[in-house]
């Protein structure tokens, strides 16, 4: 099997994790550790379900390492990386 003849329905997550983005920051870790995942997508809310952003172990870890306990109070939508990129494969 090839890069070229590889589909990326083949080597996708199909059970993506997602969380609300005006949940804090221990729900997101929650999800992250109980299903050993490094990251969540966060969407706009559950009846939509727009890809808004992305949090990940790097964020955790500089949320955590900052030693700034108001951070863990705020809304991970002031928190996460976005905005969330669609990346589109085109020929060479």
């Amino acid at each position: 099997m090839s890069l070229e003849t590889t589909n990326v329905s083949d080597i996708m997550t199909k059970d993506v994790k997602v969380e609300e983005q005006n949940q804090n920051i221990f729900a997101v870790s929650k999800i992250m550790f109980d299903n050993h995942i490094g990251s969540v997508i966060i969407i706009d809310n559950y009846d939509k379900r727009n890809p808004i952003g992305i949090v990940t172990e790097s964020d955790l870890i500089r949320i955590i390492g900052s030693l700034e306990s108001h951070l863990l109070q705020k809304p991970i939508k002031e928190l996460m990386t976005h905005p969330l990129f669609h990346y589109h494969h085109r020929p060479l």
